[in-house]
C-alpha cells in the first residue's frame, strides 16, 4: 500500500502523557539511551518495532536474561525518547521550529534503522520544508542513503534551479555530498549541463 506523504496513515493514539522514555520496559527487557538515567513507565507501546522484538529475542537466544539492559548507543538520547514517544503515542514530540530538521533528520535515520516506515514518511515529509541552500546537501545525503525518494526529488528540484546549485556548490556541505555520494553530484552537474 503507497501513503501520501500529506498525509500518512492514521492508528489510534494511546495517551498524551507518557513521561520520560530513556528507560522502556518491552516484555520486561530494559532499553537503556547512552548517558541516560531509568525514569519510570507505565504504558505499553502501541506498536513494537521488529527490529525491538529481534533484539530482546536474540538476548533469550543467546542466553542472556531479560531483566538485562539492551544498550543502544547509535543515537542521542532525545532522539531516542522521540522514537519511544511515537511508538507510544503515534505522534511527534513538540519541538523548536529551529531543531525541527536536524531532529527529523536523526529521527528519520532512526525509522530507517528500526523499519518504522511512518515515522519515516513523517520524517521525510517534514525535511522537504526544510530544504535550503544550508540543508539541501545534508538532506539529499540522507535521502540518499536511507532511500527516500520523495525527499530526494524535492532536493533535486531545489537544486534544479542554477542559483541555488551555485550557492550550495560553495558550501562545505557540497562537500560532504561530494565525499559521500559523488553519483549524486555528477547526476546534479548533469542535469544543468542540459539545461
Amino acid at each position: 500500500m503507497l501513503y501520501s506523504l500529506s498525509r500518512p496513515p492514521a492508528r489510534p493514539r494511546l495517551t498524551r502523557s507518557v513521561g520520560p522514555f530513556f528507560f522502556f520496559l518491552l516484555f520486561r527487557c530494559p532499553f537503556h539511551a547512552r548517558n541516560s538515567s531509568p525514569p519510570q513507565l507505565t504504558r505499553a507501546p502501541a506498536a513494537v518495532p521488529a527490529v525491538f522484538r529481534a533484539e530482546l529475542f536474540a538476548a533469550i537466544k543467546e542466553g542472556r536474561s531479560t531483566n538485562d539492559p539492551v544498550r543502544i548507543d547509535a543515537m542521542e538520547p532525545q532522539v531516542f525518547k522521540a522514537l519511544l514517544c511515537f511508538v507510544y503515542t503515534d505522534s511527534l514530540t513538540e519541538m523548536k521550529q529551529e531543531e525541527e530538521a536536524t531532529m527529523c533528520q536523526h529521527l528519520l535515520v532512526a525509522a530507517d534503522t528500526y523499519d518504522m516506515e511512518r515515522l519515516k514518511l513523517i520524517c521525510e515529509h517534514k525535511l522537504c520544508k526544510h530544504i535550503d541552500v544550508g540543508t539541501v546537501a545534508n538532506i539529499l545525503a540522507i535521502a540518499e542513503a536511507h532511500r527516500c525518494h520523495v525527499l530526494r526529488s524535492a532536493c533535486f528540484a531545489f537544486l534544479g534551479r542554477k542559483a541555488n546549485l551555485t550557492a550550495v556548490m560553495d558550501s562545505d556541505g557540497f562537500e560532504h555530498l561530494n565525499a559521500s555520494c559523488p553519483s549524486l553530484v555528477k547526476e546534479l552537474l548533469a542535469m544543468h549541463s542540459m539545461t
